[in-house]
């Protein structure tokens, strides 16, 4: 990694949307890869309750993002908030000197982007 901004590790939890991406990391090789990342990683794959993304926090992912547990919830704005309050109450617990680029790439509020460069100007937009 040279040019990056962030990096993602997936799948961590088995994923719904595509469960044939490889046996899930889980949140201890999470973590255990993290530690090699030069930049932020963003947990990617299977994350749908708040408890799995406290997990990943945990675990030392800078955030998490999540498209599935969005689009399949039956009142996506509440699920999307619960998952975004489970993250907020994760960082508040831990102490961090600076503002990760996962501020906003946590969980999608409204269409979800695919593009890097979408998710980092948003990211420096609500710094």
């Amino acid at each position: 990694l040279t040019t990056e901004d962030y990096a993602t590790l997936s799948p961590v939890y088995p994923s719904r949307s595509k469960p044939g991406y490889g046996p899930p990391l889980g949140p201890r090789r999470l973590g255990e890869l993290i530690r090699f990342s030069p930049v932020p990683v963003l947990a990617l794959g299977g994350i749908e309750t708040p408890e799995q993304v406290r997990a990943c926090l945990a675990a030392g992912a800078a955030g998490v993002a999540v498209q599935g547990a969005i689009m399949r919830a039956p009142e996506p704005a509440e699920a999307a908030a619960t998952l975004t309050t489970a993250w907020a109450e994760a960082r508040a617990g831990q102490s961090c000197a600076e503002p990760s680029i996962a501020t906003t790439a946590t969980v999608p509020t409204a269409t979800p982007t695919t593009d890097a460069t979408t998710d980092r100007r948003a990211s420096e937009a609500t710094r």
